[in-house]
């Protein structure tokens, strides 16, 4: 869990890449995934062999290394993340293990220290923050010399209607879902007041999805179609797949009703047939035999609940949406036609063999960067996971 909110937090915070040690104990797969909310399927994640060596390389190609941690071992400053100075160069974050922190040997390659002040009031018993939260705090406060990142959509651009946007700035293709700003333009009717939202020769605003003028005032979006399908249409309908998972994912299933569009195994039935195992034996007997049938990988996806009958089978242990172009290749911010249904243990293997294509694509470290990154290496210590 704390590795996917490491990735989430990275790719909110723009860090270009992230990097684990040989010895990490969490491997990249679907449940990182889950907990990541998408954000993997958009960042690249590769693994060293040799940490130190690598980070070492790195610091001879141009990079600084931060190491997050209380510690006061080694030459390096240690400085309180609300104190941190603008950084002049490409840096690689640390984040070590919880039990023991950052090694010694990675201190010693370390040019600045930094930790979390904590309350003086706190109780002594907690004394840190788990690895996930403290990665997400650290990179919130890193800031660079003539860092003017910005967001892909100007400000005052955000309320703009999203095909508009998608012409003017074909990179948020490569988003999963629309950025913040826009995906919450239409939930409060005080936005409709926006001054930044456009609007048409008769003065009602124009749709937040097409850019047509709408017909009625106070409307952001157009007029849903008078006969409708067993699934959402409309310009609102194409709004929300792009800005709401699970109402994409209800989508996806009213269509597929959870057959997977690679082995065509049924999982709503699946889901339903193991709802009604009553004992412990039952379903163990059951997701066995469908192991033996399909994939031995459906015991590692529905442990939990054949560990104890205090866990319930929920429909997201048996299927995921899958963006048929992968949102890293610009498959982002699709409509319907841009998803399907794979069962948990074909998403998987979808996920490694997308990976494993990107393998030849691995980068050496950038001379200058304009924002927060973590190691990419062309050394044959540094592989894509």
């Amino acid at each position: 869990r704390n590795f996917g909110s490491i990735i989430r937090s990275a790719l909110f915070f723009g860090a270009d890449a992230v990097m684990t040690s040989r010895g990490c104990a969490c491997k990249v797969g679907p449940l990182v995934s889950r907990i990541s909310v998408g954000a993997m399927e958009c960042m690249d994640i590769y693994r060293a062999n040799n940490y130190p060596r690598t980070l070492g390389m790195a610091r001879e190609s141009g990079w600084k290394v931060m190491c997050a941690t209380t510690s006061t071992w080694g030459t390096a400053p240690l400085v309180a993340a609300d104190d941190l100075p603008r950084l002049s160069a490409p840096t690689i974050l640390v984040i070590g293990n919880e039990e023991t922190g950052v090694s010694d040997e990675i201190l010693k390659l370390s040019d600045t220290n930094v930790h979390i002040p904590a309350r003086a009031d706190i109780p002594s018993h907690i004394d840190s923050l788990n690895a996930g939260v403290a990665a997400g705090v650290v990179m919130a406060a890193i800031r660079f010399e003539g860092d003017t990142a910005r967001p892909i959509v100007p400000r005052e651009e955000e309320c703009w209607p999203v095909t508009m946007l998608l012409d003017k700035y074909p990179e948020l293709r490569y988003e999963r879902w629309l950025p913040s700003m826009l995906r919450s333009a239409e939930r409060s009717r005080g936005a409709v007041y926006d001054e930044r939202l456009l609007r048409g020769a008769q003065g009602n605003l124009l749709c937040l999805w097409c850019g047509r003028e709408c017909r009625s005032a106070g409307a952001v979006f157009c007029a849903p179609p008078r006969v409708r399908s067993r699934f959402g249409e409309g310009c609102e309908h194409e709004h929300r797949m792009r800005r709401d998972g699970q109402y994409a994912r209800k989508q996806l299933f009213l269509r597929d009703s959870g057959v997977c569009a690679k082995c065509g195994i049924d999982t709503h039935a699946l889901f339903v047939r193991a709802s009604e195992c009553r004992t412990l034996e039952q379903r163990r007997t059951m997701v066995r035999a469908l192991a033996r049938q399909t994939s031995p990988q459906w015991l590692s996806r529905l442990r939990r609940p054949l560990e104890s009958l205090e866990y319930d089978f929920t429909l997201g242990m048996m299927w995921e949406a899958a963006h048929v172009i992968d949102v890293r290749h610009g498959g982002g911010l699709c409509g319907l036609d841009g998803f399907r249904t794979l069962c948990t243990p074909c998403h998987g293997e979808e996920y490694v063999r997308s990976y494993a294509q990107d393998l030849t694509e691995i980068q050496s470290p950038p001379s200058a960067r304009s924002r927060p990154a973590v190691l990419t290496s062309r050394n044959a210590n540094v592989t894509r996971s």
